[in-house]
C-alpha cells in the first residue's frame, strides 16, 4: 500500500508540474501576443498621426517603430547609442547620440569625465507596454543623449512635446538642457570657450517638490523661468508640452492642461543644441525616468492642431488628458 501511495503521489506531482508548465507557457505567450498587438496598434497610430502633417516639424524621436533604433539595440537593457530622427519633411536628419561619443570631434563632451557615461537603456515593456528609453543618473554614472549640434531652431517660436514617466527623483531630474558649443560648433564643457559663455539655453527639469521647471535664457543672460502649478504623479506617464510665443509668453502644459504661463520679452535666442537626460554641469544627481517620444516644432500650434496632437499621444500611451 505504501509503495502504491508513493507512486500515485509522484504521478500526481508530475501531472501538476505539466499543468503548471502549460499554464505558464500559455500566459507567457498570451502576454507576448498582447504586447505585439499593442506595438502594432501603436505603429498604426504613429503612421497616421498629425505629426507627419505639421510643416514646422524640426525633429521627432519615437520608440515603437522598428527603424527608431539600431536592431541590435532593440533588446531589453541594451545601451542605446543612436536614436534616429523620424521627421519626414526635412532633408537633413538630426539624430540623437548616446553620451555624445559616436563622433569624438563632434560629440566628445561630458562635464564630469570621471563618471561612467553611456546612452540610455532600452526598455521593451515601458509606458502602456510599449518600448521606451530609461535614463538613470547618479553620482557615479551618467546616461544621456545629445541631438546633433548642427540642429538649429531658427524660428523664435517653438514647441516641444515630451512623453515621460518618472520613476525616481531624489534630486532635480534633468529632462532636457542646453549643450555648450564653441564658435566652430564643437562641443565644450568650458564656459569661457563657449558661445556667449554658454548663457543661451533651454531647460526642463522636475524639482525636489515634484514640480516642473521650464526656463529659457537669452544671450544677455536674461532668464524667464516658470514652475508648474501642478505636481507630477510618478505612478503614471505624462505628456509635457512647452511653448514659446515670441516676446509674448512661455506656456507649460501637463497632460493637456495649461499648468503655468508667464509673459516674456527676451527677444532673439541664440540657436542651441539640446541634451536629453542630463544638465551640462550638475553633478551628484540621483534620478530615473523613462522617455518614450519627443518632438520639436519651429512654431506653436493652434488649439485645434495641438489637441489633435495631444489625442494622438493620449491614445498611444493611455495618458488621461486633463483639459
Amino acid at each position: 500500500m505504501k509503495k502504491n501511495f508513493q507512486a500515485y503521489s509522484m504521478l500526481e506531482a508530475s501531472f501538476i508540474i505539466i499543468i503548471a508548465t502549460i499554464l505558464f507557457v500559455g500566459v507567457y505567450e498570451g502576454f507576448n501576443i498582447y504586447r505585439e498587438t499593442m506595438i502594432s496598434r501603436s505603429q498604426s497610430l504613429t503612421q497616421g498621426s498629425i505629426i507627419y502633417r505639421i510643416p514646422s516639424l524640426l525633429t521627432w524621436f519615437e520608440s515603437s517603430m522598428p527603424n527608431s533604433f539600431n536592431n541590435k539595440e532593440r533588446e531589453e537593457d541594451k545601451t542605446v547609442t543612436l536614436w534616429f530622427d523620424k521627421s519626414s519633411n526635412k532633408i537633413q536628419k538630426f539624430d540623437a547620440y548616446g553620451a555624445q561619443n559616436s563622433v569624438n570631434t563632434k560629440f566628445n563632451y561630458e562635464a564630469n569625465a570621471q563618471l561612467n557615461t553611456s546612452g540610455p537603456k532600452f526598455v521593451e515593456d515601458g509606458l502602456n507596454n510599449l518600448p521606451s528609453l530609461k535614463f538613470s543618473n547618479s553620482s557615479t554614472k551618467s546616461q544621456f543623449l545629445v541631438i546633433d549640434p548642427s540642429l538649429q531652431i531658427t524660428s523664435n517660436n517653438f514647441s516641444i512635446f515630451i512623453v515621460v514617466n518618472f520613476k525616481k527623483t531624489n534630486s532635480e531630474a534633468i529632462i532636457i538642457d542646453r549643450v555648450c558649443i564653441k564658435n566652430n560648433m564643437e562641443i565644450t564643457n568650458q564656459e569661457n570657450d563657449a558661445i556667449e559663455g554658454c548663457k543661451s539655453k533651454i531647460s526642463l527639469k522636475i524639482n525636489n517638490l515634484n514640480k516642473l521647471e521650464f526656463a529659457i535664457t537669452n544671450s544677455l543672460n536674461q532668464t524667464v523661468e516658470l514652475i508648474s502649478q501642478d505636481s507630477i504623479d510618478k505612478k503614471t506617464g505624462h505628456l509635457i508640452a512647452l511653448e514659446r510665443n515670441y516676446n509674448n509668453s512661455l506656456n507649460l502644459y501637463i497632460d493637456g492642461k495649461l499648468s503655468q504661463t508667464l509673459s516674456e520679452n527676451l527677444g532673439n535666442l541664440y540657436p542651441f543644441p539640446i541634451k536629453i537626460g542630463r544638465h551640462a554641469s550638475i553633478e551628484n544627481l540621483d534620478y530615473q525616468f523613462e522617455l518614450s517620444e519627443l518632438i520639436i516644432l519651429e512654431d506653436i500650434l493652434n488649439q485645434k492642431s495641438r489637441q489633435e496632437l495631444e489625442n494622438y499621444f493620449a491614445k498611444k500611451y493611455a495618458i488621461n488628458m486633463n483639459r
